[in-house]
């Protein structure tokens, strides 16, 4: 189970990819409120996606976190019954080192879309106060 299937998933990351082919289309230095204000939009609609890609990166950690306690607990119930539970712990620790390594990258793939969003948060913030100072400059009769 997940929350976008692998199709869908596909085509977020291409359009993300295409928003961002357009965002740097536009000139770093822009001049003009129009250009700066789809720059905004673009940056507004990359961090929709990449939103609904942190949600989905949250669901992958969660579940490997979810498959990793049950393997433990299962491989813990079928050690035999003399040993101690510190010992049974030790061996599911070892005998899940794969699934340990899974819950942390999803953690990691997680926390990446997490600064993701964030940072296009951030960039599209700055660029609508540089958007409000050119158009009171424009008014001004600036520039």
């Amino acid at each position: 189970m997940s929350i976008y299937t692998k199709e869908q998933i596909g085509k977020k990351e291409a359009d993300l990819k295409s928003l961002y082919k357009r965002i740097n289309e536009i000139p770093e230095d822009v001049d003009n409120p129009g250009d700066l204000a789809r720059k905004i939009t673009l940056y507004t609609m990359a961090q929709g996606i990449i939103g609904s890609m942190y949600a989905q990166s949250i669901y992958e950690h969660g579940h490997a976190k979810v498959v990793l306690k049950n393997k433990r607990l299962t491989l813990m119930e079928s050690y035999p019954p003399g040993e101690t539970i510190k010992s049974k712990e030790a061996r599911a620790e070892i005998d899940t080192f794969d699934l340990q390594e899974a819950e942390a990258l999803a953690r990691a793939i997680a926390k990446r879309w997490e600064a993701a969003y964030n940072q296009t948060e951030q960039l599209a913030n700055a660029l609508k106060k540089e958007l409000e100072i050119l158009n009171d400059e424009l008014r001004a009769g600036g520039r």
